[in-house]
């Protein structure tokens, strides 16, 4: 018989080295550590969403000092800064058709600029659905 052995040490914690943004039904958006070191998200700034209202799949965010701005704070279950709020939470998914709980979507490497302001695209055709 040949067999392969699965343990913690033949099997390490999955983790993302590319950027990425986990978008969850309760509300909650996490950017990973890998993306906040891209865009270099510090705990304290804001983001703000932005839609495509011509390619409802399209979404990105920006960082934004406007005092409406979503304010980033520490993910205290995993590495990484998070954000809540169930209504942009609830549009991506509708917009993207989601129907489980979470999806992590990849991070444009690459910000979009238009007027001076960085656009981070967050690629929903790459999401990857968790139940």
């Amino acid at each position: 018989m040949k067999t392969k052995r699965f343990n913690k040490t033949t099997t390490p914690a999955r983790t993302s080295k590319a950027p990425c943004v986990r978008v969850s039904k309760n509300g909650t958006i996490i950017f990973n550590s890998a993306l906040c070191e891209l865009v270099g998200l510090k705990e304290g700034n804001g983001v703000e969403f932005l839609q495509d209202a011509e390619r409802l799949k399209d979404w990105y965010f920006v960082v934004s000092n406007a005092p409406q701005a979503f304010v980033l704070r520490p993910n205290t279950s995993q590495a990484g800064l998070i954000v809540s709020s169930s209504s942009v939470t609830k549009n991506i998914f509708s917009a993207c058709g989601v129907e489980v709980n979470s999806v992590a979507f990849f991070v444009a490497t690459q910000p979009t600029i238009e007027e001076g302001e960085q656009f981070w695209a967050i690629l929903t055709s790459s999401g990857k659905k968790n139940g």
